[in-house]
């Protein structure tokens, strides 16, 4: 089955401007995070406001100063267009927990930024559906994790050897189609589990895998 991921696919990292954690904070926390919205401060999150498709509602803000912070990182990667924001420290047996941001959202070490390249032929909405599938999720801990559900850090070595299978821009429409119905779902706390299964029967397709090996894979 790893095969058959691997050899009809492009590495995520090939598509990749950047994929990088977020801002580290030392022992100055108070300094720098606020509870309350100040002039100039940016709205902040941490891996623990990610889930699948979601982003728990703002309720810290960042006073973004370099000197104050002990790795800054470059503004331009918290203010892109879009990115995908990825939970960093996890576990479980979906460890991979992946959400849209298009509010320029500003965020800790415990999320890794995802910037796709400019030309990239990849829709960002859908390497977020893959991201979040069950495929993905069943390939990363059989690879990375040895199966463990304990906690684990979805590091860059090993994201950027996700197998992203190579769609043209049709095909990659009928899941970012979902994928759009799925987030605002989200949005509204509404029930997406629907939804969010048929992405992964489209992906077991996309795969081309047997009845046998979606119930390997559904039973990890």
């Amino acid at each position: 089955m790893l095969d058959k991921l691997i050899s009809k696919s492009t590495l995520l990292g090939d598509m990749c401007e950047e994929l990088i954690f977020g801002v580290v904070i030392t022992k100055n926390k108070d300094e720098v995070v606020s509870t309350q919205k100040k002039s100039g401060w940016k709205p902040f999150v941490e891996g623990k406001d990610i889930g699948a498709y979601r982003i728990e509602e703002i309720h810290q803000y960042l006073n973004y100063e370099p000197k104050l912070l002990h790795r800054a990182r470059t503004k331009e990667i918290f203010e892109a267009k879009e990115k995908l924001l990825i939970q960093r420290i996890t576990g479980g047996n979906k460890p991979i927990k992946v959400a849209y941001d298009n509010n320029q959202l500003y965020n800790k070490e415990s999320i890794n930024n995802l910037i796709l390249k400019e030309d990239t032929p990849f829709k960002i909405k859908y390497i977020l559906g893959l991201l979040n599938s069950n495929l993905v999720n069943w390939f990363y801990t059989n690879q990375f994790t040895n199966q463990s559900t304990l906690t684990v850090n979805l590091s860059k070595e090993y994201l950027v050897q996700i197998p992203i299978a190579n769609l043209n821009d049709k095909q990659q429409d009928k899941i970012v189609q979902i994928v759009d119905k799925v987030l605002e779902m989200k949005k509204s706390n509404k029930d997406s589990s629907s939804l969010e299964k048929q992405i992964n029967e489209m992906i077991y397709k996309l795969y081309d895998l047997t009845e046998e090996e979606i119930k390997i894979v559904q039973g990890s």
